[in-house]
């Protein structure tokens, strides 16, 4: 048990609530004492043998992702949800998660805290089912995007091999038809500067004046379309 020696340190001993530390395929290697008592367990022993499909109602189970991905994460706030002590009694909870990294490892923290109340506790294990499914869309679209700026980066990055990354990604959101004002708030400067950098790149990929920047980055990342 030389891993929980170490995780106890991520535990405060002023927490009434159950937090587990669970690695990025769900398998559970370590929780408070907290823990044991609110899911029925007799040991902690026990408990870290389970994964948190055990710990979830069993048409849950079949939703739960293979790797958790930030997708899945809470961002920062408690959510409802439904769990499922050793007995199978099902139980309302409300619970945040996020990642920490612990040795060089990223684990998924998770703080659970038994809900005072539930109207209906089968609705809400609907709910929770339709999130998960939600959130499983949402990693494939942010895949999707991702293979997309990869494709485009190398291709823009090949023909125009003075374009920095900082420039390949303004292009992509340039692409992907955000405003200046958008493009701003993600890159952190200001709309003079995203006018600085529509120069500073036409400038890079030898655009006359009559050239639209837009459709020259479209032609380029689309070479069919030539």
């Amino acid at each position: 048990m030389k891993h929980r020696k170490t995780f106890k340190e991520y535990f405060s001993s002023s927490e009434d609530e159950a937090i587990f530390i669970v690695t990025m395929t769900g398998q559970i290697v370590d929780c408070n004492e907290e823990a044991i008592l609110l899911f029925g367990y007799e040991s902690m022993d026990q408990l870290i043998n389970q994964k948190a499909t055990d710990l979830v109602p069993e048409d849950f189970s079949e939703y739960f992702p293979a790797q958790i991905t930030p997708e899945h994460l809470t961002k920062g706030e408690y959510l409802p949800r439904v769990n499922k002590r050793k007995d199978g009694h099902l139980f309302p909870t409300d619970i945040l998660t996020y990642y920490k990294t612990i040795d060089g490892i990223n684990y998924v923290m998770v703080h659970v805290k038994e809900a005072v109340s539930c109207n209906d506790i089968q609705t809400l294990c609907l709910q929770q089912n339709i999130e998960v499914l939600h959130c499983e869309l949402k990693k494939e679209k942010n895949a999707r995007q991702t293979e997309s700026f990869t494709s485009a980066s190398h291709r823009l990055s090949c023909l125009f091999p003075s374009l920095t990354a900082k420039d390949l990604e303004f292009c992509q959101l340039m692409i992907e038809n955000h405003s200046s004002k958008q493009i701003a708030q993600t890159l952190n400067i200001t709309t003079e500067g995203v006018f600085a950098a529509r120069k500073r790149i036409r400038k890079k990929m030898h655009l006359s004046a009559g050239e639209d920047l837009i459709t020259a980055l479209l032609n380029c990342i689309n070479p069919q379309k030539q």
